[in-house]
């Protein structure tokens, strides 16, 4: 039984704005693993506020979103958008993969985090910072791991 496994890397790309938002998605027959964002500014800057997964009408994930805005000043820049996806066939024939998104609700000023559920493989992360009078964003997302645990704080 021959196993092959496949990985590639899909890209969106907004226009120039002052409150870009691109989205990437997996072509079919590929299991979304991660995804990620890159915010291109002009001076005086730009933040990232979103950079999350998508799911579509059937609760399947299919790509990765993410926005940005100016602050302060009027500020243009672009996003370029990644969904990062695997496909695996034995012998030729596609195998369906299980995969699930584990998220859990902050409030301001908390660092929310959600460890991975027994029997669970951790391959990615995101951020989705709801706006509202204050300027709220996100200022890293990164990947924790110590000997008896392994999730994401953000």
């Amino acid at each position: 039984m021959a196993i092959q496994i496949e990985s590639r890397v899909f890209l969106g790309k907004s226009a120039s704005a002052q409150h870009p938002y691109a989205e990437a998605f997996v072509k079919p027959g590929y299991t979304l693993t991660g995804g990620g964002a890159w915010l291109d500014y002009e001076e005086p800057g730009n933040l990232l506020f979103e950079n999350h997964p998508i799911r579509s009408h059937d609760g399947k994930w299919i790509g990765w979103s993410a926005r940005g805005k100016d602050a302060w000043w009027a500020s243009l820049s672009t996003i370029t958008v990644y969904a990062v996806g695997i496909r695996v066939t034995r012998d030729g024939q596609p195998v369906e993969l299980e995969h699930a998104v584990f998220a859990e609700l902050g409030e301001k000023a908390v660092l929310p985090s959600r460890f991975y559920e027994e029997g669970w493989c951790g391959t990615g992360g995101g951020v989705k910072c709801e706006q509202n009078v204050f300027e709220n964003l996100f200022i890293a997302a990164t990947a924790i791991e110590s000997w008896h645990e392994s999730r994401w704080a953000c």
